[in-house]
């Protein structure tokens, strides 16, 4: 779990520095230069990673069995809160060298209208059951997007919002809902059984973290045919790949069942990779499906290839390609003519 501790001068500096220059990842391997990613772009730093700030890092903020997995070679997952940041970690071994990937997350929840200004944001935050899915490849922000929506839950509503992850990023502020934060590890031993007990706790919001395989997806239908809102996240780039790689995950012999239940309980997919500002930072480039008749229709068919011609036909119910995201991010000059260009060239090719 994360836990505030005494400063470390060295550290400090790093995510002074860091924070200053909107980095979004610092990666230390042990005896090496240290570097630092800032806005997709990956900097060396003049100072290095020495063994005793690895040390204390992993003193200071793990507890004995996460010290005593990893030094049996394992991966291991932590978020912590250090001064006024907030960070998600991977600590991993290179080369007998051990290493650390942080992640530095915004110090509060961010404004959802502020970071995705999409017109269907309304419509979805009057959805009160369903399945709503954010997709993107690591690092896209799906986690950041997800609890911006529902931190506007709860600041807005009475609800139980429970959410599953591994680890915790955001810290949800108390507001007009009871929310309960379960961390792989500290508060639950694994997903399935957390999954499972999580529909006895009668939460009326789930967040389930990441999509693994086929149990935790029909945990998800199920909590969502069972009246909850349920959010979860899954790796894929468009939400038509998002949906034929639910499929997947299930025997042939099931998939015509599955697409039926994704059909009904579906709400939304969200597809999302963060670009270059043209003022400096990253924006989001955002694909948007929403459930109406002609959506649920074809899911249950297995049509996917015919969703994008929906969401380009659908544009005032809040739909939109990747491309008309483009489009619309360089119409309103949001992103540079040469970003706009070298996506609309990637595109092309894939």
């Amino acid at each position: 779990m994360a836990m505030e501790t005494k400063y470390h001068p060295f550290l400090s500096n790093i995510l002074s520095e860091a924070t200053k220059q909107s980095a979004s990842d610092i990666y230390l391997i042990e005896g090496q230069f240290i570097y630092q990613r800032t806005e997709g772009t990956l900097h060396m730093l003049d100072s290095q990673a020495e063994p005793e700030l690895l040390t204390w890092i992993f003193e200071h903020f793990w507890d004995n069995l996460r010290l005593e997995a990893f030094s049996k070679g394992a991966d291991i997952d932590f978020s912590w809160s250090y001064e006024t940041h907030r960070l998600r970690g991977n600590a991993y071994h290179t080369r007998g060298r051990r290493a650390l990937a942080l992640r530095l997350l915004p110090a509060s929840i961010p404004d959802l209208f502020a970071i995705h200004p999409l017109p269907v944001w309304n419509k979805l935050l009057a959805v009160r059951h369903g399945l709503v899915l954010v997709c993107g490849h690591t690092g896209a922000g799906k986690s950041t997007t997800i609890a911006s929506y529902i931190n506007i839950l709860n600041k807005k509503d009475s609800l139980h919002i429970l959410t599953l992850e591994d680890p915790i990023e955001y810290i949800f502020p108390i507001a007009s809902s009871l929310v309960s934060q379960r961390e792989l590890g500290s508060d639950f031993p694994d997903f399935s059984t957390a999954l499972k007990s999580a529909l006895r706790e009668r939460p009326d919001v789930l967040f389930l973290g990441e999509i693994r395989d086929a149990e935790s997806m029909y945990t998800a239908l199920m909590a969502a045919e069972s009246g909850i809102l349920v959010f979860a996240t899954l790796h894929a780039r468009r939400s038509t790949e998002a949906i034929a790689r639910i499929e997947g995950l299930f025997p042939a012999e099931e998939r015509d069942s599955i697409r039926s239940r994704i059909a009904m309980t579906m709400e939304a997919i969200l597809a999302q990779h963060l670009i270059p500002k043209s003022v400096g930072g990253l924006i989001p480039q955002t694909e948007v499906l929403v459930r109406t008749p002609a959506v649920t229709n074809l899911i249950r068919q297995g049509k996917y290839a015919q969703l994008e011609s929906v969401m380009m036909s659908n544009a005032q119910l809040g739909m939109q390609t990747m491309e008309m995201s483009l489009n619309e991010l360089y119409r309103t000059h949001q992103i540079s003519t040469k970003v706009f260009q070298s996506l609309q060239r990637k595109e092309m090719i894939e």
